[in-house]
């Protein structure tokens, strides 16, 4: 008697977990209808995107479906690019917000950018865009500018969620870029 109720148990516990293990855990953000919420859906542009040393170039990234808790918005970049001080904005139904951001730190050969924002930054809406410029210090052949959007984990204080040696960078978009 007791044999066949265990039996029964860990057949129960056996169909539950194939049935767990069958649920894949996907990717992008919550437009998908399968009830999986990521961290926002993002793509970027690089314009222009090839530049001499000592121009500009302007990055733009678009994000929408951003997770209620907010994002930790993830760039990266080769090291003959530096950020241009005081040129990153948060544009959202044409409306431009200063956003910093708040950490600028390479590793390297690589340059990450990392920007803490809000779900009720992104307005009714909930998309809009991270705009910055990028300039030229130095050659970059065939480079990319990426971008990783994770929720921001509001257990966690901000200024210790990104580590540089640990940057947990996934790309989840890309752009080309040179400097010439």
């Amino acid at each position: 008697m007791k044999i066949n109720k265990i039996l029964r148990s860990l057949s129960v516990l056996l169909i539950c977990a194939t049935s767990i293990i069958g649920c894949g855990g996907g990717g992008g953000g919550g437009g998908s209808g399968d009830g999986f919420v990521g961290a926002a859906d993002s793509s970027i542009e690089v314009s222009p995107s090839s530049i001499d040393t000592g121009d500009r170039t302007q990055v733009t990234i678009s994000l929408s479906s951003i997770h209620d808790n907010g994002i930790v918005l993830k760039v990266r970049y080769p090291k003959g690019l530096a950020y241009v001080p005081s040129s990153a904005f948060l544009n959202v139904n044409n409306k431009q917000v200063d956003i910093g951001p708040q950490k600028n730190q390479t590793k390297e050969t690589y340059t990450y950018l990392v920007f803490f924002l809000t779900a009720d930054q992104f307005g009714t809406d909930g998309e809009g865009e991270v705009i910055f410029e990028l300039v030229g210090n130095s050659a970059v052949e065939e480079g990319l500018v990426e971008v990783d959007a994770d929720v921001n984990d509001p257990l966690t204080d901000d200024g210790t969620e990104f580590n540089v040696n640990k940057p947990e960078f996934g790309t989840e978009e890309s752009a080309d870029i040179s400097v010439i």
